[in-house]
């Protein structure tokens, strides 16, 4: 980031405490590198099982705390999901296999916001 142009950066943690100290570092290291922090995004925040209830396994809500704490974007919650972990184990996104999952609904509202840093 001290060599390079960087035009901004996303922070991705699961919302479990020691992963959240990682992030809080991490934000502190770019802010004084000037490094554009687009947004964070709170990954494997929750797995819903078939009838419909969520499990916090990791935690709740520690990412997007952070992100209100040290005034970031909040970019969304990303869940556990067999079919992200298919396809990515294909190579290919979920959002090109099935752009109407609820998944692939996430990540393109998640990319509304990063463009929004742009505009």
């Amino acid at each position: 980031a001290q060599e390079i142009k960087v035009d901004g950066i996303i922070i991705v943690s699961t919302p479990q405490e020691i992963a959240l100290s990682d992030v809080k570092r991490g934000i502190r290291m770019f802010d004084k590198l000037k490094v554009p922090i687009l947004g964070l995004v709170d990954n494997m925040s929750f797995f819903e099982s078939d009838d419909g209830e969520k499990h916090n396994i990791f935690g709740e809500g520690g990412v997007e705390k952070l992100a209100t704490e040290y005034n970031k974007k909040f970019l969304g919650k990303i869940p556990i999901s067999i079919d992200l972990r298919v396809a990515a184990d294909s190579g290919k996104p979920l959002v090109e296999q099935n752009p109407d999952h609820k998944i692939s609904k996430i990540f393109k509202e998640m990319a509304k916001k990063i463009k929004e840093s742009f505009l």
